[in-house]
């Protein structure tokens, strides 16, 4: 009897194990969807090359709409560890942008970044750079239909019944009667983030972002478990619940990525179910008259609870994952499909006090912390204007959203912009409001 998860992707690959019915997807197929994509030196523009590989891939994914991909940005060794993994991530991003341009689904392909973490070739000369400035694929979840399985090895043969199957999701190792239960480790399966109501319209010159389908999230969960707050008034008094003690790896790496296994050291008294997201975040500045700024860096689920060991799997990365690094229970995410703000007939005021990054000019997506929280009622989704004008004839020429909210600040995420608008000190109005 075929049971393990290995065992129905090898048939699910080869088709002379099926019987009476084709594969879900045969191995030429299977070997152009995983084709990597290379780029030219410090670029993201997609490469001649490259969109003929891309555009190969098309009739595989319309043709089969249960498969979901995971695209990884990399870069070659030159350049800071930070610029590379942005540069990775803006790779995975160009590509991501390509395909869904061409009509493959948004929810199907997400994108992370290793910088120059994994280089393909490990020398440092032209033709290596050249292998490592690429965008991988992989195959994360594919969905299979119910077969009929020869008898291999005298084995009964047992119907596999239609069920999606995750690569890598379970490492099971079969029990001996000498030796002790396995342990197992499940990868948990989030509900995918759906499209955020504002997303960049790349047809657009300007920085103003277009709507998308009513039904999509006002507020995406990424944008909100990615938002820096602010946190205490010292390096010292930053509150967290524990830290990540170690890697559960063989290898020397000390960078986690999505899928890598943690090891957590828990705070006394804080406590941990299976299933639980955690939210990884370190310390990015003080602020000597504000605070710590806090920086996510990543979200994981807590995979293994055991009375001396408690590990955890990392879902998603929004910077670079180390030993040390604190986390906390993930914040609250209860946004509805559908659910939106409405127009307010007293726009309150609000004072840019923060920013997440420092940076001279700032753009969309990036949080801008407020000096409003829960305790002066905001709420997540709420919307903010900045304004233009003599008074008489006001323009809005800038838009920001809360993504998050404490109980005296709020982090929200720059969502249209028309010029540098925001700096510190900006006066910001209510326009629309979670009801």
């Amino acid at each position: 009897m075929v049971r393990s998860v290995t065992a129905v992707l090898v048939l699910m690959i080869f088709p002379g194990l099926m019987a009476g019915q084709e594969p879900v997807l045969q191995v030429p197929a299977r070997a152009t969807l995983e084709e990597v994509v290379h780029f030219d030196f410090d670029e993201t523009a997609i490469t001649s090359e490259a969109e003929l590989l891309l555009r190969a891939k098309l009739p595989i994914l319309r043709d089969s709409a249960a498969f979901l991909l995971l695209l990884e940005g990399h870069a070659d060794e030159r350049g800071s560890i930070e610029y590379n993994l942005a540069l990775g991530g803006r790779r995975a991003e160009s590509v991501r942008e390509f395909l869904t341009g061409l009509g493959i689904s948004p929810d199907r392909l997400t994108t992370t970044s290793f910088g120059e973490e994994r280089p393909l070739v490990s020398r440092s000369d032209a033709e290596a750079w050249a292998q490592n400035r690429r965008v991988e694929f992989v195959i994360t979840a594919v969905t299979v239909g119910t077969v009929a399985v020869e008898p291999v090895g005298g084995i009964e043969p047992t119907p596999v019944a239609a069920e999606p199957v995750v690569v890598g999701d379970v490492e099971v190792a079969t029990p001996t009667a000498e030796e002790p239960p396995p342990i197992v480790r499940t990868r948990p399966n989030f509900e995918r983030d759906r499209r955020s109501r504002f997303y960049r319209d790349p047809r657009a010159a300007s920085m103003v972002q277009a709507r998308s389908d009513p039904d999509d999230l006002w507020v995406a969960r990424s944008s909100v478990w990615s938002a820096e707050w602010l946190g205490a008034a010292s390096l010292e008094a930053v509150e967290f619940d524990g830290r990540i003690e170690s890697l559960v790896t063989e290898s020397e790496i000390r960078t986690a990525f999505p899928y890598t296994w943690v090891r957590l050291d828990l705070e006394p008294g804080f406590r941990v179910r299976l299933g639980d997201a955690l939210q990884i975040y370190r310390p990015a500045r003080v602020n000597p008259e504000l605070g710590v700024v806090l920086r996510p860096v990543g979200v994981m689920s807590v995979t293994r609870v055991a009375p001396n060991v408690v590990e955890g799997l990392v879902l998603e990365v929004f910077g670079l994952v180390h030993e040390g690094d604190l986390f906390r229970p993930a914040p609250a995410y209860d946004m509805r499909p559908g659910q939106v703000p409405g127009r307010v007939t007293r726009r309150s005021a609000a004072t840019v006090i923060e920013f997440g990054e420092v940076h001279q000019l700032y753009g969309l997506r990036h949080v801008v912390i407020l000096d409003k929280g829960t305790r002066d009622g905001v709420d997540m989704g709420d919307e903010y204007v900045a304004f233009s004008g003599d008074g008489s004839t006001e323009q809005v020429i800038g838009r920001l959203r809360v993504v998050l909210t404490e109980e005296e600040t709020a982090s929200a995420e720059i969502v249209t912009l028309e010029g540098p608008v925001f700096q510190i000190g900006t006066a910001l109005h209510l326009d629309r409001k979670m009801r």
